[in-house]
């Protein structure tokens, strides 16, 4: 299954509106276990990486900042 989605809301860095199209695919869209997809939109104004949370009809759960990833660091060769 494949779909194009438009999703609106507001970036928890910077308060600005956003207005993305996301398209997904993939058999878990029809999954009636797990009806949530996710993704993570950067904001142009702010650099704050948003995870939107949304049903795959298009109705957003949640909006949060993302996780940041970390590094991990290399052993000193000392």
């Amino acid at each position: 299954m494949e779909l194009q989605r438009a999703l609106s809301f507001v970036c928890c860095g910077c308060g600005q509106g956003l207005d993305v199209v996301v398209h997904c695919s993939g058999k878990g869209l029809t999954d009636r276990t797990r009806p949530v997809a996710a993704v993570h939109v950067a904001c142009p104004l702010c650099g704050q990486v948003n995870e939107v949370l949304f049903e795959p009809k298009g109705l957003i759960q949640v909006v949060r900042p993302a996780a940041a990833l970390r590094s991990v660091p290399l052993p000193s060769n000392n």
